[in-house]
């Protein structure tokens, strides 16, 4: 009715403004990747030192196990096998809040699901869980290898 008249209009749908005015902040994904990279990046450091830290005073442990007939490559396994477990099972823990809180705020935010809908979907869970054990390996594979040159001497006379 107004397309050749002064009053001309623009009609859109609810989820096209927001999305429109969200535009207008400047590129959301390419600010939230780069914050997502950036925070993937701390928790792999952080998680290198504990995994190194942790290993670095059990030591002399290894050293008896060591002395007690455990295999090097048993060692590593060992603690390779510890820190996969520790970074899944914080995957798991962090990845199910995630998704209860998501169920929640859909329930107190109705609109925002007009930009798509808010849960973790299964491929997104067994993805991160995947991300989870490949950060369990590349953090615990040098203090692994460590524990598995350790010298018993060396190690109990510290």
């Amino acid at each position: 009715l107004f397309v050749n008249s002064r009053n001309e209009t623009n009609t859109t749908t609810e989820r096209e403004y927001i999305l429109g005015f969200a535009r207008q902040l400047g590129d959301i994904g390419l600010i939230v990747n780069a914050i997502l990279l950036a925070v993937f990046f701390t928790i792999l450091l952080l998680t290198a030192n504990t995994m190194s830290q942790g290993i670095r005073d059990r030591i002399p442990e290894l050293a008896i196990l060591k002395t007690l007939g455990f295999q090097e490559l048993t060692i590593l396994w060992l603690i390779l096998s510890e820190a996969v477990f520790i970074t899944s099972a914080g995957s798991l823990v962090g990845m199910s809040m995630a998704a209860v809180f998501l169920e929640f705020a859909e329930q107190i935010m109705p609109s925002m699901t007009q930009l798509g809908a808010l849960s973790i979907s299964f491929p997104v869970f067994v993805s991160g869980l995947s991300i989870a054990v490949c950060i369990g390996i590349v953090v615990g594979l040098p203090p692994a290898i460590q524990a598995k040159r350790v010298n018993i001497i060396d190690a109990l006379r510290a």
